[in-house]
């Protein structure tokens, strides 16, 4: 990636030779204070915040945080958020860093919190950077930096311990993008080595950090004409970074190769499919952020009718053109930027999680924020008079956002606040309803996580998940048939739910009904549930035991 001379670099006459050299104007120098402070200020409201979600197992219950004695595991393993249960995350660098922070602070969650907090500063102040390498004036690269400390959507990656990844990845991959763009006219060995060593540690931290590589191979290769002279000192540039994803693939590899790692399988026709839902909803919640949640509905509900996708559509490829014919470097690349890192969460690569969350939007969302910072600044130029306003105009957007980024952290104080908000948001999810219920029930209201889990039910009566929680208070509560119904349905709509099945036998043995109970205990073991393997060797157990009941209660007939 070659650097540009900033716009608003202004010649100094003192420079040796008599020849220009670039000076940064005096207020350029404090948009990276600036930019920090509006940062820690914004997220200073989520200092307070505990562990919630996420966070539950990923910091405070995943047994990989707990010790250094096993660097070798820590390092080549795939990541287990479940003892047994496979996953198709190999993100070492990230893990590295909770297990580090697990000794240091062991789970007082404050300087968990000031990490992120402090990651996300550093990530501001190096897309300014990063702008301004790109040719970026002051300005623009100021705006596009706010932007990008402020807005709301980003709320997730920074409250979450748990999606610390995120963070990391993005620091690095921008870190890499400027050593990259130092190493280059003329080429320089020393700078490039460090863009690969960083890239190599963002892909450590998060696998979406290997889209750095096809942005910069853009920069080598466009424009066309003279790349015959280009491409061999291209070539060369781009050879460490290549051999940096080479290695961390065949680390990758290794790591989801055992019994421990869980391959990804490629869906490219349904998730280029639901990307056409995906897009607008992302672009809606940037432009607007008014629905944040974690839990949100379908992104096929946002836009239900053919018509009104094929008019989003319309007007998203209307406003890239638009943007593309006014031929600014640094709109084309915001644009590529904001395409090439929607691929990894455009759902094409199916993950274990759920197919729209707004810390999706974290590392994409930068290069929307170039192109607006650049068409406004593209404003400021042909219009003079409209400087100033256009100037309060941001400022006066980005005061909002922060406001609302400030409010918006503290609903991850603690589960019950959360969830309390996404029940607010989007009342019809059967998701925000069951965890809205437990939150409920750890605090000690457990008619009001009954009266959730029932809404979750009258939503979803398939909810086998609600159904079974609410038996469980059934039995508790001492109805044993209330509860054995409860569960009855629950296997009959997901007869793959060991739980259920678990719940069921033991609901059926304290009933009297052995050979019911026994029934579902061997049920149980035929699924052999990796999540719940702890319980195999005491199902084993009673199946013995119902079997030789069983057995002895034929032979006395």
């Amino acid at each position: 990636m070659r650097a540009t001379a900033p716009r608003d670099a202004q010649p100094d006459a003192t420079a040796q030779g008599g020849l220009a050299r670039a000076r940064t104007p005096p207020l350029a120098r404090w948009w990276p204070a600036l930019l920090a402070v509006a940062a820690l200020a914004t997220y200073a409201t989520s200092l307070r915040n505990g562990f919630c979600w996420d966070d539950q197992f990923i910091v405070v219950e995943n047994t990989q945080a707990l010790t250094l004695a096993r660097p070798a595991e820590i390092l080549l393993g795939p990541d287990v958020l479940h003892p047994g249960q496979p996953t198709p995350y190999y993100r070492p660098l990230t893990r590295l860093s909770l297990v580090v922070d697990r000794r240091l602070y062991d789970l007082d969650p404050l300087p968990y919190h000031l990490e992120s907090a402090a990651l996300h500063a550093l990530a501001v102040v190096l897309l300014f950077a990063f702008a301004r390498q790109l040719g970026a004036s002051a300005w623009a690269a100021g705006v596009a930096a706010l932007l990008f400390a402020v807005h709301p959507i980003a709320a997730e990656v920074v409250d979450l311990a748990a999606h610390r990844n995120n963070l990391l990845s993005v620091v690095f991959v921008l870190g890499a993008a400027l050593a990259y763009a130092r190493g280059r006219s003329p080429l320089r060995a020393g700078w490039i080595g460090v863009a690969a060593v960083l890239f190599f540690l963002g892909l450590a931290s998060k696998e979406t950090a290997l889209m750095l590589l096809p942005l910069l191979a853009w920069r080598e290769l466009f424009p066309i004409s003279g790349l015959r002279a280009r491409v061999r000192e291209a070539a060369l540039a781009l050879t460490p970074l290549v051999v940096a994803v080479l290695f961390y693939l065949f680390l990758r590899a290794r790591a989801l190769s055992g019994p421990s790692g869980s391959p990804i399988a490629l869906e490219p026709i349904e998730g280029l499919t639901r990307s056409l839902h995906l897009v607008p909803k992302y672009l809606t919640l940037l432009a607007w952020p008014a629905g944040l949640t974690v839990h949100h509905a379908p992104p096929e509900r946002f836009l239900e009718s053919g018509g009104a996708l094929t008019v989003a559509w319309v007007v998203l490829g209307l406003a890239v053109v638009a943007v593309l014919r006014t031929r600014r470097p640094l709109s084309s690349l915001g644009l590529l930027w904001a395409a090439v890192n929607f691929v990894p969460v455009s759902t094409i690569v199916p993950i274990p999680s759920s197919p729209f969350a707004e810390r999706f939007a974290y590392l994409p969302a930068i290069g929307l924020w170039l192109v607006l910072a650049d068409q406004l600044e593209r404003l400021r130029e042909r219009r003079p008079a409209l400087r100033r306003p256009v100037t309060a105009a941001v400022a006066a957007v980005v005061l909002a956002l922060a406001v609302r980024t400030a409010r918006r952290n503290l609903d991850w104080r603690d589960n019950l606040s959360l969830f309390t908000s996404a029940a607010q948001v989007v009342p019809d999810s059967v998701d925000a309803a069951n965890n809205l219920g437990l939150a409920l029930q750890a605090a000690g209201d457990e008619p009001g996580a009954r009266r959730e889990w029932e809404r979750a039910v009258a939503l979803d009566p398939s909810n086998a998940g609600a159904l079974v929680l609410l038996a469980e208070l059934d039995a508790r509560g001492g109805d044993l048939p209330g509860a054995r119904a409860r569960l009855e349905r629950a296997v009959a709509v997901r007869p793959g739910d060991a739980e259920a099945r678990f719940d069921l036998a033991l609901t059926a043995e304290q009933m009297g009904d052995l050979v019911a109970a026994l029934q579902q205990y061997e049920a149980f073991i035929a699924l052999a549930p990796v999540d719940h393997a702890e319980l195999i060797p005491r199902v084993e157990e009673r199946v013995a035991v119902l079997r030789a009941r069983l057995g002895a209660s034929r032979q006395g007939r």
